[in-house]
C-alpha cells in the first residue's frame, strides 16, 4: 500500500514533535482543509520520527490539475515554510491495522493505551472539526517475497540503478546478473514488491568465503548465515526498508535453523550505515575487503 503526501522530520526530544507536528498539521490543514487530510508516522529512531500529511482520497495533493489558483499558491507558501519538506509516497504494510477511536483533547491518553501493546511500526491519524479522531495503528512489516527467475530483468534493473548513488561501492562489474540468477536459483534472493508489482527493494542470502572467514565472527553461533546485496529503489529510500528487510530476513534465517546472521557494511555508505545501527545488531569489526572498507554487523537468532 502507498501513502501519498508531503513529508517531514520531526525530532523527538522531550517530545518535542507533538507540537511540531501540530504546527505542520495546522498549516496543511489552511491549505486543504483538515477534514480532508490524514497523516502517517513511520520511520521512528531514538531521536526522529518521520510524518506523512497526504489527502484522505490517496490522490497526488501536489496535482496543478485538481487544485485551484488559490490551492497552488498556498501549496507553494508551505514548501517555502517549510523549506525541509518533500512530496513521498511511502511504502506502508497491507495488513495488521487496528483502529482506535477518540478526541483530540484526549489524545494523549489515548496514545498511552496504543503504546502500552508495544511500539508501532506505522500509524495513520485522521483529525475532524468536531474534535473527534481516528488513529489507524498497525506493528506489521512488510511481507517478503522469494522472487522467481521471472523476476530477474526487474531485480536487476533496481541494482543497476543503484550504481553511482550516494554511498553505493558496486559497479559495472558487480552485482552481474549471473550472480543475482544464482541467488534465484538458490531460493536465496528476497523482497518487496508494491501495490503495481513493481520491485522496489531486495536483498540476498550470500556464501562467500571471504566474508565467511574474517575473524570478527562469533563461533559460538553456528551455523551463520549473511546477508548481501541490500537494495532499496531510489524512489523509497530513507523509509526504513532497509531495517525492515533485514529485520524479516532474520525470521526466515532462523526458521531456517541459523543461530546467527552478518553483513558487511560500507563505510563510505554513511546512510545505510546510520540506518544499520538503529538495529539490534552488534557493530563487531572492520575489515578492507573488494577495494573498499566495511564494518562488520552480527546478531545472534
Amino acid at each position: 500500500m502507498i501513502f501519498k503526501g508531503i513529508s517531514r522530520s520531526f525530532s523527538t526530544k522531550n517530545d518535542s514533535q507533538y507540537n511540531s507536528i501540530g504546527e505542520f498539521f495546522d498549516k496543511m490543514s489552511s491549505v486543504f482543509g483538515r477534514e480532508n487530510l490524514r497523516g502517517l508516522g513511520y520511520n521512528w529512531t531514538e531521536s526522529k520520527i518521520e510524518y506523512v500529511i497526504g489527502l484522505k482520497d490517496n490522490s497526488n495533493l501536489l496535482d496543478n490539475n485538481s487544485k485551484t489558483a488559490n490551492e497552488n499558491n498556498k501549496t507553494d507558501e508551505i514548501f517555502e515554510i517549510f523549506p525541509d519538506a518533500k512530496y513521498k509516497e511511502v511504502f506502508i504494510a497491507d495488513t495488521g491495522w487496528k483502529d482506535y477511536n477518540g478526541t483530540t483533547n484526549e489524545l494523549s491518553s489515548l496514545y498511552d493505551e496504543i503504546y502500552a501493546d508495544g511500539n508501532l511500526t506505522y500509524e495513520i491519524e485522521e483529525f475532524y472539526l468536531d474534535g473527534s479522531c481516528k488513529i489507524h495503528i498497525t506493528r506489521d512489516l512488510p511481507e517478503l517475497i522469494c522472487f522467481m527467475e521471472n523476476d530477474l530483468a526487474s531485480v536487476m534493473t533496481l541494482y543497476n540503478e543503484a550504481i553511482g548513488s550516494d554511498g553505493c561501492v558496486w559497479n559495472d562489474l558487480y552485482p552481474t546478473e549471473d550472480l543475482i540468477l544464482n541467488d534465484i536459483k538458490q531460493g536465496n534472493l528476497f523482497g518487496i514488491k508494491d501495490s503495481s508489482s513493481e520491485i522496489i527493494a531486495s536483498i540476498a542470502i550470500d556464501d562467500d568465503k571471504v566474508v565467511e572467514n574474517l575473524k570478527c565472527w562469533s563461533n559460538e553461533s553456528k551455523p551463520s548465515a549473511e546477508l548481501a546485496r541490500l537494495v532499496i529503489s531510489q524512489k523509497y529510500k530513507n523509509q526504513g526498508l532497509a531495517r525492515i528487510l533485514i529485520m524479516q530476513m532474520t525470521k526466515i534465517l532462523k526458521l531456517q535453523g541459523y543461530k546467527s546472521v552478518h553483513f558487511l557494511a560500507a563505510v563510505q555508505n554513511k546512510p545505510a550505515i546510520h540506518s544499520y545501527d538503529a538495529l539490534p545488531f552488534n557493530k563487531v569489526g572492520e575489515t578492507i575487503l573488494f577495494e573498499a572498507e566495511y564494518l562488520c554487523y552480527e546478531k545472534e537468532l
